[in-house]
């Protein structure tokens, strides 16, 4: 979902598992930056819809691009490794 977010592209989403990837599902319609299949029979229909909608897919993006951390992995790295230099700057 981060690479998709980050990408700039909508979602779609089925499948999802109890917990969190259900918990996912949700917060995908409630954020705007996609669609939730709810049954295996909706993904042709949200897919068609998509295709079909540059305002949807505009707004998702526009939406996705607004959430993304492009880097946020980077920096969660530089967090870790300052954590760790200060232990060792300690002791």
């Amino acid at each position: 979902m981060n690479d998709a977010i980050n990408g700039g592209l909508p979602l779609v989403d089925f499948a999802s598992q109890p917990g969190n990837e259900r918990r996912l599902c949700d917060y995908i319609e409630k954020w705007q930056v996609g669609r939730w299949a709810r049954e295996p029979e909706d993904i042709s229909a949200i897919v068609y819809d998509l295709l079909s909608s540059p305002e949807d897919r505009r707004r998702f993006r526009k939406n996705a691009q607004a959430m993304a951390l492009p880097r946020a992995a980077y920096a969660g790295a530089e967090a870790i490794l300052e954590c760790w230099h200060n232990s060792q700057a300690r002791g």
